[in-house]
């Protein structure tokens, strides 16, 4: 299950990137507006705000991935 929510997300950062949102498990959701705002290692999961806050988040945490309708910011 871990690796298959690492590669989800690694799949949603390469190419034709649109912006997601992560929402984790305590009801928390952080915007993903490009890929240099994520970080993808092998068990963790690194997001930087647009407030520049650095978060280190387990992937376990994560619940789903919601596409943002209509967005694409390049």
């Amino acid at each position: 299950m871990l690796n298959m929510i690492i590669d989800r997300i690694r799949d949603k950062i390469r190419g034709d990137f649109k912006p997601f949102t992560l929402c984790l498990s305590d009801g928390r959701s952080y915007l993903i507006p490009n890929p240099e705002y994520i970080a993808v290692g092998a068990s963790i999961i690194v997001v930087i705000t647009q407030d520049d806050r650095v978060l280190t988040i387990d992937p376990q945490h994560i619940i789903s991935l919601e596409e943002e309708p209509g967005r694409k910011i390049r």
